[in-house]
């Protein structure tokens, strides 16, 4: 029983001192990745749980908002290394990006825009693909 405390603590000590950005992207406990992502050998390991790990964070908007920069630091890897993943998972059709640009600012008669990428995957995907 104390291993489990002591293990409990642990979790809860993590939770306590997560940084603001981890917070925003509410980092997952565990997820699940689906068959077709698991089984598709031309994928690395650390890809098949990046995606797994995608699909928990566009769970609550239908899409992953965050940045490359934000899911390297999430990942603690290279930016190269999350846009090598993304690359090989969007040419494999695991996921869709889709970048819009989008109005921020109207100063002295100029717009300002921004650019907002949404990451699709999972069953959103098939369901975007069909529309």
């Amino acid at each position: 029983m104390k291993s489990r405390l002591g293990s409990l603590k642990e979790i809860f000590t993590r939770i306590k001192t997560m940084t603001d950005q981890e917070k925003k992207l509410d980092i997952p406990y565990f997820c699940v990745i689906p068959y077709e992502v698991r089984a598709d050998k031309s994928l690395p390991s650390e890809c098949k749980i990046f995606f797994g790990e995608l699909c928990v964070l566009a769970k609550k908007e239908g899409y992953c908002w965050a940045t490359d920069q934000q899911l390297a630091d999430m990942k603690e890897v290279s930016l190269s290394i999350i846009q090598k993943w993304l690359l090989a998972l969007e040419n494999k059709g695991h996921l869709c990006r889709i970048t819009e640009n989008k109005p921020t600012k109207v100063m002295n008669n100029k717009s300002s825009w921004k650019k907002k990428r949404k990451i699709y995957v999972g069953k959103v995907l098939r369901a975007k693909k069909k529309d």
